[in-house]
């Protein structure tokens, strides 16, 4: 089975279950701990991926970290995640989960990449534009700090690019000077 398809089935067994027991935005707030975990330590992730180390300590170590900050029902697909020597492709299976989510919610998610932080009117003026184009009254902006782009910005959205950065800017004067 392909992992795109592994995710999406336990991706939707956790959507449907939560929104059965009306557990929704609890789940979600569960999982968006478990995917900052993830996303915040190099060396958990790898923990994750790694196929020398037996489930049942990677299971120890899930309810050592998770069982005080989340939900039982929670902990439970995590359990059944890492009993199914699944727990590698947890990462896709949340993004899943959340593309779920905001689906069903209306919200618009995009990613943005800057030289530096955003300030608050440039990240109105995308906001703006992302609705405007998506037909969407919300949207989450996922930033991403990324100075080799020198200034500007890169909004990536769905199947759309949209690259204001100055690299981007650079590279289009240099290609019309060598035209």
């Amino acid at each position: 089975m392909s992992a795109e398809k592994l995710a999406n089935r336990y991706a939707d067994a956790i959507f449907s279950e939560s929104t059965s027991t009306n557990k929704l935005e609890q789940s979600y707030a569960d999982l968006q701990v478990v995917a900052g975990a993830i996303a915040e330590s190099r060396e958990f992730s790898n923990y994750l991926k790694s196929p020398i180390i037996d489930s049942s300590k990677k299971l120890v170590a899930f309810k050592e970290i998770f069982e005080s900050k989340v939900q039982a029902s929670t902990m439970q697909f995590l359990d059944i995640i890492i009993n199914n020597k699944r727990e590698q492709y947890l990462p896709l299976i949340l993004s899943k989960f959340f593309s779920k989510y905001n689906q069903i919610k209306g919200i618009a998610e995009v990613n943005v990449t800057v030289a530096s932080e955003l300030d608050a009117d440039t990240q109105k003026k995308i906001e703006d534009y992302i609705k405007k184009e998506s037909g969407k009254a919300n949207v989450k902006i996922n930033q991403k700090i990324d100075a080799s782009i020198l200034g500007g910005f890169i909004v990536d959205f769905g199947d759309k690019i949209l690259d204001n950065s100055v690299k981007q800017k650079l590279k289009k004067v240099k290609q019309q000077i060598l035209n």
